[in-house]
């Protein structure tokens, strides 16, 4: 379910780079795809098949939880803490794609609305735009995930070196943030000290991301 977290992205990529129109079949192509893979188990028990493929609301171990070891369990595994880091995920990833992700297409607003298109139908997205829009919205997701266990790490350790090349930081700090996070998921078992390293580096990274240089986000095809 991991893979979820690249979807806001990916949406916003899509409607940037083809326009509503162009999307929308892609996006019911790949609906499509996943009704037709579905078939043998809705035939036998569909109830099951939903209930268990999206299971939004199962509760992990909080003795396995690398992130938020140093609040209460009761806290850790209350509705309240989860509407509340939902809130966040959100409102992270609405704040990037007001003020960072669409600057250059005048907005998220003209982007929704398609205006942006207009000026020319030779704008093509760039590969870093693309990647940095793509790590950010599943690395959001990770700082505000409710339950990070070990094998969790691969959600996003392979993004991390692009994401901090993205940022203003000095080299010393990059390698350093990158280290503290790879001592803390080979640290064990979790513990509430290595949490807050965790977190304090997550923060770090995302705030760096805030405030990182602008890079294209497209460039103009040249004909020849």
């Amino acid at each position: 379910m991991n893979v979820l977290l690249f979807v806001p992205s990916l949406g916003l990529l899509m409607v940037k780079s083809l326009g509503w129109v162009r999307t929308i079949p892609k996006i019911l192509l790949c609906v499509i795809v996943q009704v037709i893979l579905a078939v043998p188990f809705l035939e036998t028990n569909p109830y099951s098949y939903f209930n268990r493929s999206f299971e939004f609301g199962r509760q992990f171990f909080f003795k396995w939880s690398v992130n938020w070891q140093f609040l209460p369990e009761p806290i850790f595994l209350s509705k309240q803490w989860a509407i509340f880091l939902l809130c966040c995920h959100f409102s992270g990833l609405l704040l990037f794609a007001l003020k960072r992700w669409c600057n250059q297409e005048n907005g998220l607003f003209a982007v929704i609305l398609e205006k942006h298109l207009k000026r020319s139908s030779d704008y093509r997205l760039s590969s870093d735009h693309i990647a940095l829009v793509m790590f950010t919205g599943n690395f959001i997701g990770v700082v505000f995930a409710r339950s990070l266990h070990y094998q969790f790490y691969v959600w996003y350790f392979h993004s991390l070196p692009f994401l901090l090349w993205h940022t203003p930081y000095r080299i010393v700090t990059r390698l350093l943030l990158l280290g503290l996070i790879e001592f803390v998921w080979n640290s064990y078992p979790p513990a509430s000290s290595t949490a807050r390293i965790l977190l304090c580096c997550h923060l770090a990274i995302l705030l760096g991301l805030w405030f990182a240089p602008e890079i294209p986000a497209g460039t103009k095809l040249k004909h020849t």
